[in-house]
């Protein structure tokens, strides 16, 4: 796999999801040089995975570009394969992302439709019951 330059996960962007819409926690990836973080950087920091557009089962919790359904909105989230949910939603108010309580006009439910494969299927769904909670569940 090939991997971007690292940044702390609260600097990255929409610009910066949409460039690279998986982005992977530079301890996560075994990389001899990184144990304790980038250089410069700490536990927070993260890469983007530049070589595939795919989420595989053995990436640990990758953050993901997500598109809301519905609006033109756009929002992060860290993907949990293991039990198929988003959590630590994000919607982006211009390039920065904010919690869903304070994103305009989301209604009620939320569905955020993945940018990035995962496994190989396209525009996974997931839903959130609640336009204030930052977490979702996969819809089957």
């Amino acid at each position: 796999m090939k991997y971007g330059e690292a940044k702390a996960n609260t600097e990255i962007s929409l610009e910066d999801m949409k460039a690279h819409p998986i982005w992977l926690w530079c301890l996560t990836l075994g990389l001899p040089e990184e144990d304790d973080g980038p250089m410069g950087g700490d536990e927070t920091w993260m890469r983007p995975l530049i070589s595939s557009p795919d989420i595989t089962p053995d990436m640990v919790q990758p953050m993901i570009l997500l598109r809301v359904k519905g609006t033109d909105l756009y929002a992060e989230g860290l993907y949990d394969h293991d039990k198929s949910a988003l959590d630590a939603i994000g919607i982006f108010v211009g390039n920065e992302p904010v919690q869903p309580a304070f994103a305009p006009g989301l209604g009620s439910p939320v569905t955020y439709v993945a940018v990035p494969t995962i496994a190989g299927v396209a525009s996974v769904e997931f839903q959130s019951d609640s336009a204030t909670s930052d977490s979702a569940q996969r819809v089957a």
